[in-house]
């Protein structure tokens, strides 16, 4: 498939992008995350999405994200173009995902985290994803994150890299920009869905004259975050048709934040429909996010990608062919096999195991939809975790062991975040 920039992909499979927490203190990555790259750019995909790379090193989701502080060291440069080349190695494209987490900046690493609004109570959360309270941001600070975005964009470029993929669902910062729940703004950059947009819009305006013509931009967008009077899948329609015209060559439909998971199939219940299916945009592909993504495709100017779900190969190649979307993406099925790429197009796996860790409830008092706030969270952050030990496994050359549990990959990985602040 090529994108509107010229780009070509090989096959219309994407490795989604994955936080891999494979960063040192100073966000430069750790030579590890070069091997990890590479057993994913030996796998098959036709693209490839880092996690987040972070444009601000004082609003970061956690300890470990790479972190692009408007230069680079000679180490950190080194490893980015290592990482390029390696996930290149055997002709995917390479996309940097480029983040500003804003409410979500972990408190671990910063005591007061910026919004679009005044927030006087944190973002729930445990362990190294647990959030404060955040503060306004000022019209300056404003424009200083599109420049922010710009030169981690042309870092990105300059280190090999063949695009971009700007976050603006999951909850971080643009994305809380795009909710009138989150963003109460009476300035230029709040009230109307165009002004909620600004923000997204002025930095892929200025991405696009800065880089180069076959330099790839994508979007993730949240198709709706799931939360009463947030952003709505009106919303998201509004905001593709400006992006048409805005010079970008993918859109990634995803949903949710942490606060709704809908990204893992997951919603709490007091925010279920009468039929859970169509609230979350199910369709019978298993996309969660299916029938919104074939919507989108129907106005959207240039292809659609579209993850989270699906775990048959019949189910992927209707996702095409029924005109849902242009790509399937998937991203906690590569932490287990790096090669599902090219075992899905030669035929050799059919259906995808849906691998949960031992300890993991779905439902319940004491389930990932509990009603109970904490439990929620533990469950979230656990999920994370252990498919981050998975990760950490294929980056040593090993196979994924499903038989790691939930609770002792929590305590491994915040182990290895305590690890990496000291690094």
């Amino acid at each position: 498939m090529t994108l509107p920039c010229g780009l070509v992909l090989p096959n219309r499979i994407a490795k989604a992008a994955l936080s891999e927490f494979m960063a040192d203190s100073g966000g430069t990555p750790l030579e590890h995350m070069i091997a990890l790259y590479r057993r994913w750019g030996e796998g098959g995909a036709g693209l490839i999405i880092t996690g987040n790379v972070m444009v601000d090193p004082r609003y970061i989701e956690a300890p470990g994200n790479v972190v692009l502080n408007g230069k680079l060291s000679t180490l950190g440069r080194s490893r980015l173009q290592a990482i390029a080349e390696a996930g290149k190695s055997s002709g995917s494209a390479v996309l940097m995902q480029l983040s500003h987490a804003g409410a979500l900046a972990s408190k671990q690493g910063c005591e007061r985290p910026v919004a679009p609004s005044l927030r006087r109570r944190g973002k729930p959360g445990t362990g190294a994803f647990k959030s404060a309270p955040c503060r306004a941001l000022t019209k300056d600070e404003i424009t200083s994150i599109v420049a922010q975005f710009v030169a981690a964009a042309d870092m990105a470029s300059d280190t090999g890299f063949d695009g971009v993929q700007i976050q603006c669902g999951h909850g971080h910062l643009i994305s809380q920009f795009l909710s009138p729940r989150l963003n109460r703004r009476t300035d230029d950059w709040g009230g109307s869905l165009h002004n909620r947009a600004r923000l997204m819009l002025e930095i892929i305006d200025e991405v696009r004259a800065r880089l180069p013509d076959n330099f790839a931009i994508s979007v993730k967008l949240n198709a709706s975050d799931f939360m009463e009077d947030g952003f709505s899948f009106d919303d998201c329609l509004g905001v593709v048709e400006w992006l048409n015209g805005a010079g970008v060559d993918l859109i990634e439909i995803s949903g949710g934040s942490r606060v709704q998971p809908q990204m893992f199939g997951l919603m709490q219940p007091d925010f279920y429909g009468a039929d859970g299916r169509l609230a979350s945009g199910y369709n019978e592909t298993g996309a969660y996010f299916g029938g919104f993504s074939k919507a989108v495709k129907a106005v959207a100017l240039m292809p659609v990608l579209v993850t989270g779900g699906v775990r048959r190969r019949m189910d992927a190649e209707r996702i095409i062919s029924h005109g849902v979307a242009d790509m399937v993406g998937f991203g906690r099925p590569m932490c287990l096999d790096d090669k599902l790429s090219e075992k899905l197009l030669s035929g050799d796996v059919d259906v995808i195991d849906d691998v949960k860790p031992e300890g993991f409830v779905s439902g319940g008092r004491f389930g990932f939809d509990s009603r109970y706030g904490f439990i929620r969270e533990v469950h979230f952050e656990g999920l994370i975790a252990w498919h981050s030990v998975q990760m950490a496994g294929l980056s040593e050359g090993l196979k994924s062991d499903a038989s790691v549990g939930l609770l002792s990959a929590l305590r491994s990985f915040r182990k290895s975040l305590r690890a990496t602040r000291q690094r």
